[in-house]
């Protein structure tokens, strides 16, 4: 991961004064629980972060490369697919929000880095969110600042559990400071980490994060496939998710699709677009679909799917 925050142009509550060092530890907390991948870090990078480019990278921006951020979002984790694998992510902090890093409960008006840090870089690893309120992994910022047990059970699923899984501890600060008693308010995070918290306050509510599926994914000449986008909450107002059609088999003449992007109506949490198999010829072929970064959502990992299409 290649770390390009910058430095804070002050002392920060738990001491340090880059905000990469800040985030760092957040890499290292994943690293210490899972076995078949680490991440490396690359601190104080001064490498371009651009997306597309096969590098992962951390760095406060002003947009979501080009595409706005919202008022509501804190960070935002954008992925590059190919095929089911991922070959990239890149992670981007709102620096129109005001920073920290400090451990303890949420403060009133400012976020700590280093958990949006952890929290994204657990979408980096290929998790989504999780329905636990107090794990890190939670769609919505909260009080957490450590790997909870729901954390490393998921991460392990995918990577395999370290030789000693150690038992979550706050992560190392450098300077060890009084843990200050604020009462927690809301606050957003994300792939947008956005959110309130249990103390009602005037706060920003996070944007969801989408996901995608296929179902059947081998079709015959005729034959149907579903693609299903799934947001992490219903949402509030009509949501538009675009993606781009990839593969093999050309759409116009192998295959068909009943629109061109998912509209998930308001109060619900998916849509749906079918793709109707229209001519195969004599060489199987595969239509893969990738979800497309907006504005108002975020797109999390799974966010491709692909069909086989045989005579």
């Amino acid at each position: 991961m290649q770390l390009s925050m910058g430095n804070a142009g002050r002392t920060l509550s738990d001491g340090n004064t880059s905000w990469n060092s800040a985030a760092a530890p957040a890499l290292d907390n994943w690293n210490a629980v899972v076995a078949r991948m680490q991440f490396g870090k690359v601190m104080n990078s001064a490498a371009a972060v651009s997306s597309g480019d096969h590098v992962n990278s951390m760095a406060f921006a002003s947009t979501n490369f080009g595409q706005s951020f919202g008022s509501n979002t804190l960070a935002v984790t954008t992925y590059w697919m190919s095929g089911s694998n991922m070959t990239e992510a890149d992670i981007l902090f709102n620096n129109n929000q005001s920073w920290d890093s400090y451990r303890g409960p949420l403060r009133s008006g400012v976020y700590d880095v280093q958990r949006v840090a952890l929290h994204e870089s657990g979408h980096a690893l290929g998790l989504a969110h999780s329905s636990l309120s107090t794990a890190i992994m939670y769609a919505y910022i909260n009080n957490s600042y450590q790997l909870t047990a729901d954390d490393i059970n998921g991460a392990q699923s995918l990577y395999g559990a370290a030789t000693a899984s150690p038992t979550p501890t706050p992560s190392p600060t450098a300077t060890p400071i009084a843990t200050p008693t604020a009462t927690p308010t809301a606050t957003p995070t994300a792939t947008p980490t956005a959110t309130p918290t249990a103390t009602p306050t005037a706060t920003p509510v996070s944007n969801p994060s989408v996901t995608l599926s296929v179902s059947p994914t081998s079709l015959r000449s005729g034959g149907i496939a579903t693609f299903t986008v799934s947001a992490s909450a219903p949402v509030t107002s009509n949501l538009t998710v675009n993606f781009r059609m990839g593969g093999n088999a050309i759409q116009g003449s192998a295959y068909s699709l009943s629109s061109q992007q998912f509209t998930i109506p308001a109060g619900s949490q998916s849509a749906s677009v079918t793709l109707n198999v229209l001519s195969v010829g004599k060489r199987s072929k595969s239509a893969t679909m990738s979800l497309l970064a907006g504005a108002a959502y975020t797109v999390s990992f799974p966010s491709s799917a692909s069909v086989s299409m045989r005579r």
